[in-house]
């Protein structure tokens, strides 16, 4: 309700839950949290959403509009161009009903992927390493960039 944002509005800035989120650690075991950021074209982050809350009883989350006006970049850029709207959905915190942490990680990666998201670059990765460098990034334009 408008009500509670403007009474509650400095205490939840996404800068101050993140700030919040990070520094669960130091208060929670790691593999009790969930700080995971996705990355998703704005037409698929309502399905998105659906496989994030049956996945993670986790709220509440934070969406972000992000537009890229250039061309991809050569190896970890907003996987779209031509000024495609995207949406960051930004889950942290601890769910509610617990976290099977590198099951349901890999889990929210898997749905990221297969509706054309990805991960921003904060969050922990579980990727397979092949998967990581075949489909997610561009792995031979990194190993070209390692060798110089």
């Amino acid at each position: 309700p408008p009500a509670v944002g403007r009474l509650l509005g400095g205490l939840l800035a996404s800068r101050r839950m993140f700030a919040m989120a990070d520094a669960l650690p130091a208060v929670l075991p790691r593999d009790q949290i969930v700080l995971q950021t996705a990355l998703l074209p704005v037409a698929q982050s309502a399905a998105f959403v659906a496989d994030l809350s049956q996945a993670l009883d986790l709220w509440p989350l934070w969406f972000c509009p992000v537009r890229n006006f250039g061309p991809p970049g050569p190896i970890f850029s907003v996987p779209a161009d031509g000024g495609e709207l995207y949406v960051a959905v930004g889950a942290y915190g601890v769910p509610k009903n617990g976290v099977e942490y590198g099951e349901d990680n890999q889990e929210l990666e898997m749905a990221m992927l297969r509706r054309g998201g990805r991960k921003v670059h904060h969050s922990v990765s579980f990727y397979p390493i092949e998967l990581f460098y075949a489909s997610v990034y561009n792995g031979n334009a990194y190993a070209a960039l390692r060798e110089k």
